[in-house]
């Protein structure tokens, strides 16, 4: 939803519906590999760990933008795009993405967002979200600048990085499962680049990590993108977490608790991504995408196929299989398959 009252104002607004059908609770345990919950609490009695999948409804953005001469601020519940990057994002320090699906809407962040215009090709970006306290809020300011065929960007930002875990309390028989968060002020200046350069796409963006009481660390993406002239596109990407696992016999339960929730960008530090797409048809695409990583050698190898079966219908079917050994991220997932219409209106 929409509207307009005037020139400069423009007020947004989307609802979220999601229903759930079959089995809704699933077991935690069941995607992690095994030995890791007994290699992180020791031998107890807990032979699942639940994890509801919830029906949902709310209100996903509502926001004002009001435009002004010197500057745009827009306020309430809103999109926040951040990074040059396609699969991760090292200097988005508000969102999640979905390997399987990097393009899909990020939900909305409450958030007090300021443009102010410098020059013709030069952009302040303030972004403020509210929170109990200043130490808590997040805060976030990027300096954009075009030079030549390329765009750069100069960020910083300064929040509170709460990762959520599990501890045991063995006298508590019927909760012996807590939930235990570990808030730490982390501060992070980076940058990030795009531009073309002979037909090539070229991108990178990355960020120094400073952490309080805690090992400071470097994290950055680069990546490019060609289009053949037999149309074939190709896109690859290197990425580097440095707060990740190096090697899978140091991962414990909780590591894979901080991925699920988002709370880190990924699992373990090192990986690739590739993608290729190429036009079957005029109504046709076939494509394939995998995701590495260099770090336990597993991968997941997931070819799709795209239909544009009406002018606003597109129908997707996605096979998923993954590879490597049972104790590694992707090993332990198995095969998968999706079938997904999407119509616009």
């Amino acid at each position: 939803m929409e509207a307009r009252p005037s020139e400069q104002i423009l007020i947004g607004a989307n609802l979220n519906v999601q229903q759930f059908f079959g089995k809704k609770t699933w077991d935690l345990f069941d995607f992690v590999p095994d030995g890791v919950w007994e290699k992180t609490f020791g031998d107890t009695l807990i032979s699942e760990f639940p994890y509801p999948i919830l029906d949902t409804l709310f209100l996903d953005n509502v926001y004002l933008r009001a435009s002004f001469s010197k500057f745009d601020v827009t306020v309430g519940k809103q999109q926040i795009a951040l990074g040059t990057g396609y699969a991760w994002n090292p200097t988005d320090i508000f969102n999640q993405k979905d390997l399987l699906d990097p393009t899909y809407e990020n939900p909305g962040i409450n958030a007090v967002r300021v443009e102010i215009p410098l020059g013709s090709r030069l952009l302040a970006d303030l972004i403020v979200t509210p929170g109990s306290d200043w130490n808590i809020s997040r805060r976030f300011i990027q300096l954009k600048m075009g030079l030549g065929s390329f765009d750069l960007m100069l960020i910083s930002g300064t929040f509170q990085w709460d990762r959520t875990g599990i501890e045991l309390d063995t006298m508590n028989i019927f909760m012996p499962i807590q939930e235990s968060v570990i808030p730490t002020e982390r501060q992070i200046v980076g940058g990030a680049i795009v531009g073309e350069l002979f037909g090539l796409g070229l991108w990178a963006e990355g960020a120094w990590n400073k952490l309080k009481e805690e090992d400071d660390y470097v994290e950055f993406l680069t990546g490019f993108d060609y289009t053949f002239d037999f149309q074939t596109y190709l896109m690859v990407e290197y990425y580097h977490n440095g707060s990740g696992i190096s090697g899978g016999e140091e991962l414990r339960f909780n590591d894979y608790i901080y991925y699920l929730n988002g709370e880190t960008h990924s699992l373990m530090q090192d990986y690739s991504f590739v993608y290729l797409n190429h036009p079957l048809a005029d109504l046709l695409t076939i494509g394939v995408f995998g995701i590495v990583n260099f770090n336990d050698e597993s991968f997941v190898i997931n070819p799709q196929l795209e239909w544009n079966a009406f002018e606003n219908v597109n129908v997707t079917l996605l096979i998923s299989q993954s590879f490597g050994d049972d104790k590694t991220e992707f090993g332990v997932q198995d095969r998968a398959v999706r079938l997904r219409l999407r119509a616009y209106f």
